[in-house]
């Protein structure tokens, strides 16, 4: 990542060398700022880094959706599972601060997917799977017709790789309209996340989005709770001092099996829950 990327006092940007030798691939080239365009008061992608510096938690998941940040979820774990808390242990002893600079991210990443809607992985998967069918079918449809035996004419030849290519241009045609598809709803999702984590908001848009996310945080740990058959208003009770049975297993649920929300926020959305009863424990 490090020849891809070049350091300066206001923050991170793609490298001059890099960005000419590669001006084919938009998706490494990518800026979160070119989400912006054509809204008002749009920063300038060609002046402002990738990455600022200082940054905040959003500021960062942003860089990370795509380009050279992509390269970072690569290293240290999938959106769904990371950080890599033994990967971040690898950063060394006086590394506190970007650990937790990225476990930020990660957590920020969850919380905007759970107002913006996930990806369609499956969608995404489909694309190459379709093109490597095609390259599969389309080298067995040229060993079929001989396209590269030696011993027949030029016209031959060219007429054997038409029969080849008409053979499997359903399957062509197939795996183009996928990479299309993807292509576009991977553009329609990472805009939606980018203007999530760093557009400006009204107080009263703000308040209507955390309102949301606090809805659903509850809905998802009060489902919690039934799947392991607790009775959210009869929690098992407990001795003061110590983490309920039901709020550890609430927790590994949410938290650590699913990674739907980070600590903080299982630990903000458990209090209110208990202050508006609609968890309590029952009378030892």
């Amino acid at each position: 990542m490090k020849d891809s990327v070049e350091f300066s006092a206001d923050g991170v940007r793609v490298s001059e060398d890099y960005r000419r030798f590669d001006q084919s691939h938009d998706d490494l080239l990518w800026h979160p700022a070119s989400e912006f365009e054509g809204l008002e008061n749009a920063p300038d992608a060609l002046e402002v880094p990738n990455l600022p510096i200082p940054f905040t938690a959003p500021e960062l998941t942003a860089f990370m959706l795509n380009g050279v940040g992509a390269m970072l979820p690569s290293i240290y774990g999938d959106w769904a599972s990371g950080p890599d808390e033994g990967l971040l242990a690898n950063l060394g002893a006086n590394a506190g601060m970007p650990r937790e600079a990225l476990r930020a991210a990660y957590a920020a990443y969850r919380d905007a997917e759970m107002n913006v809607g996930k990806l369609d992985i499956e969608l995404q998967q489909r694309a190459p799977t379709l093109r490597e069918l095609y390259e599969l079918q389309n080298g067995l449809a040229n060993t079929r017709e001989g396209v590269f035996d030696q011993q027949v004419s030029r016209d031959e030849s060219i007429a054997r790789r038409q029969r080849a290519k008409d053979s499997v241009a359903h399957l062509l045609s197939e795996a183009k309209e996928a990479e299309r598809l993807a292509k576009s709803e991977f553009a329609r999702w990472r805009k939606a996340m980018v203007l999530h984590l760093l557009r400006p908001q009204s107080a009263e848009v703000s308040k209507v989005r955390k309102v949301g996310a606090m809805t659903a945080h509850r809905q998802n740990l009060l489902r919690a709770l039934t799947a392991r058959n607790l009775d959210p208003k009869a929690l098992p009770a407990y001795k003061n001092g110590n983490m309920s049975t039901a709020k550890k297993e609430a927790m590994r649920a949410l938290c650590v099996e699913s990674n739907t929300m980070s600590e903080a926020t299982f630990d903000k959305t458990w209090l209110a829950l208990l202050k508006d009863g609609e968890i309590a424990y029952a009378s030892p």
